[in-house]
């Protein structure tokens, strides 16, 4: 493991042919080298050897033979920087008849047909990460945004790349197949040429799809089977013989998305964004599986392959929106925005002296502060995003008076009711929140989240 070089030698010989059988005097012969089952070695050619002539430059021939022997390199390290390769060298030789002129080619000499991958750049405005994150749809499911890879591949005389394929890894553990298509020559091709370079000997990018679309996942993600995946592209070519040859090159470490817990599903409040926005981590998939219990209604998590779904985060798979604790009476229990009007309005209606909706405030205050102290609790919650309150507009209420006043909510009031249980001259009588002070809690004075809870678990 670790070794950048191995060197090889290979020997071939062959008698000199007596011209009363001319018949043995072809042949044909084939070096090949394999590390990890991917070719990154070959040499072959043909030969006729006569009654007293060599085949041809660099074969040493004695009285009775000829021998043709040659040392030579490769580099192992794209094959064993992290753990040992299995290295596997196959020497043939043929004889065929008589084949006429002498051929001989040599390729890839030292060098792996795929060089390396490299991740396609995101669309702009796609998402506000790095382009690490890949939404892994659950058995039989499809991606519905699609993302290619870059493999550099060696252009070797005489040889055509046929197609490629690629399999999604947990280390050396392949997962599933995203796609195994031939070369096409369409920009809807999932495996195509990109730019026109033909030059010999040099490396040309070969555009490869790794999500999954026409191919169905057949990865189980219930539960995820993985927290950080590979993508292993395997590209076919065939020699200028017709022969198969393999090369492969797998990506640095990724970050899978899975789908949200099924159990979840009818536990959800907001609209819902094109390709879901309900893809997270493994970890957190296994946390809503867990604490399903702390939780009310959840929003978004992430977008497919953290796609931006209109948030200033939400692309690592570990922060994701509940509903409120407390829903009041006469809000849509889906909608949170109905949430904070139907609050925004009983608070207005207990400033004005309405008991009734002084304890609906009260109601909700509490639920509050009891639901998020149980998350605040959680060793596993870094960060809570609660309600600030903005003021907004006048509200009409009827006092109990019957007289009409219209009153507007100072700014900050969600803030100063799960603090203090006040606001202006309204005493809920429910005393200062203790959990007020948490280092894991911000109030956001920017009022996003004055209709829901913001919740980032460690990643």
């Amino acid at each position: 493991m670790g070794v950048p070089v191995m060197q090889f030698a290979y020997h071939l010989d062959a008698a000199f042919c007596p011209s009363s059988t001319p018949g043995r005097c072809s042949h044909a012969w084939k070096v090949k080298v394999e590390a990890n089952e991917e070719t990154v070695f070959i040499r072959s050619g043909a030969f006729e050897i006569g009654q007293s002539s060599a085949p041809g430059p660099g074969w040493f021939c004695s009285s009775e033979w000829c021998e043709f022997y040659e040392q030579s390199e490769i580099n192992l390290y794209p094959f064993n920087r992290t753990a040992p390769a299995a290295v596997k060298l196959q020497v043939e030789m043929t004889q065929l008849g008589n084949m006429g002129t002498a051929h001989n080619y040599a390729a890839a000499l030292g060098l792996p047909l795929v060089g390396s991958l490299t991740r396609d750049p995101l669309p702009s405005g796609f998402s506000l990460g790095d382009g690490s994150y890949y939404s892994i749809p659950p058995q039989g499911g499809t991606n519905t945004f699609q993302r290619a890879n870059s493999a550099s591949v060696l252009q070797v005389p005489n040889w055509t790349i046929q197609r490629g394929k690629t399999t999604v890894l947990d280390g050396d553990v392949a997962l599933g197949v995203s796609v195994d298509a031939p070369l096409g020559t369409d920009d809807a091709a999932r495996v195509r040429w990109r730019g026109t370079s033909t030059e010999i000997n040099t490396y040309r990018d070969l555009g490869v799809r790794i999500t999954f679309s026409p191919l169905a996942s057949a990865i189980s993600t219930a539960p995820p089977p993985a927290a950080e995946i590979q993508h292993q592209i395997s590209v076919t070519a065939a020699d200028a013989e017709g022969r198969a040859v393999l090369g492969k090159a797998t990506s640095e470490n990724r970050h899978p998305l899975y789908l949200m817990p099924a159990s979840m599903s009818d536990r959800r409040f907001g609209p819902r964004d094109r390709g879901g926005d309900n893809w997270c981590t493994r970890q957190t998939y296994l946390w809503i599986h867990n604490n399903s219990n702390l939780l009310t209604r959840i929003n978004d998590i992430s977008g497919e392959h953290a796609r931006n779904i209109g948030h200033r985060s939400h692309f690592t798979g570990n922060m994701f929106d509940i509903y409120h604790f407390y829903t009041v009476p006469g809000a849509i229990p889906t909608s949170a925005g109905s949430n904070l009007q139907q609050l925004r309005r009983e608070t207005a209606k207990a400033l004005a002296g309405i008991v009734g909706s002084a304890q609906t405030v009260r109601d909700w205050v509490q639920a509050e502060r009891t639901g998020l102290a149980a998350l605040l609790q959680n060793t596993d919650v870094v960060r809570i995003y609660t309600a600030y309150g903005a003021s907004g507009q006048a509200i009409s209420v009827v006092k109990p008076d019957g007289s009409t006043v219209s009153i507007t909510l100072p700014v900050g009031w969600q803030h100063d009711l799960l603090r203090t249980g006040q606001v202006s001259e309204l005493d809920l009588g429910v005393g200062a929140w203790t959990n007020a002070s948490s280092p894991k809690l911000r109030f956001d004075d920017h009022f996003i989240h004055d209709d829901h809870h913001h919740v980032t678990l460690r990643q």
